[in-house]
């Protein structure tokens, strides 16, 4: 959550960028707020901060499951004009690397 919350939101405030829908003047396929930054994307950040959490932490099943899951989630919000492909690969970059520096301090408290 702290990867959704407070990470994507200094990058959006840092960075803004329209959406997609409101770039090309559409109406948004799924609900949003025109006036949020689509940079980026908040949903992809927190699924695969979950799929990666999952897969380090050895639940393989679920965590493949989140990852195709965070994967088809994303290429959904993309066709339905709400992200650019780029505000998808940086909330994933994001979102991984957020997950995997919790698992490697959780562990070493271990």
């Amino acid at each position: 959550m702290a990867a959704r919350f407070g990470i994507v939101s200094l990058i959006r405030y840092l960075s803004p960028r329209e959406r997609p829908f409101v770039f090309e003047g559409l109406d948004a396929l799924i609900s949003q707020n025109p006036l949020e930054a689509s940079f980026p994307s908040g949903t992809a950040t927190f699924f695969m901060a979950l799929a990666v959490y999952f897969l380090l932490a050895g639940h393989k099943k679920l965590g493949w499951f989140l990852l195709v899951s965070t994967i088809l989630i994303s290429a959904a919000r993309v066709a339905a004009g709400i992200h650019w492909p780029s505000d998808i690969l940086a909330g994933w970059l994001v979102g991984a690397i957020v997950s995997w520096a919790v698992y490697s301090i959780f562990n070493k408290k271990k």
